[in-house]
């Protein structure tokens, strides 16, 4: 689904958006943030809600101008998970208002696993 940016001057042309450009910029936002392990593989609710978007770990709800996004995130092990969580939302937020004219509302920030097997979990990420 495309959405249309109102409040842009139309005799210049109009801006849409479609809903994985949205999705896939809010994914490499919250997979920017030192930390997270990757998203998690849930079943995500609303799939078939008009102006619910979802992807692997993601749901996004659309509704005018304003987003509001559930974000399902592993951590790696050794991390302050509350401070990792904050850095997500801010930069969904930071990285969908500063390349479109939409407002995030809402990130909810899921915590679904820790990942403890890996070289980069067994340092100490500092935050």
């Amino acid at each position: 689904m495309a959405y249309k940016v109102n409040g842009i001057d139309e005799s210049t042309g109009k801006i849409t958006y479609s809903s994985k450009v949205l999705l896939n910029t809010v994914l490499i936002a919250a997979k920017e943030i030192q930390g997270v392990a990757g998203l998690c593989n849930v079943r995500v609710d609303g799939i078939h809600k008009k102006n619910v978007e979802t992807m692997k770990g993601l749901r996004m709800e659309i509704k005018g101008l304003d987003i509001f996004v559930d974000v399902y995130i592993n951590v790696y092990a050794n991390i302050n998970v509350p401070t990792i969580a904050f850095k997500v939302q801010e930069n969904i937020k930071r990285n969908i208002e500063s390349t479109t004219s939409f407002v995030i509302k809402r990130v909810d920030v899921h915590v679904m696993g820790v990942v403890f097997d890996t070289e980069e979990a067994s340092k100490t990420i500092e935050v």
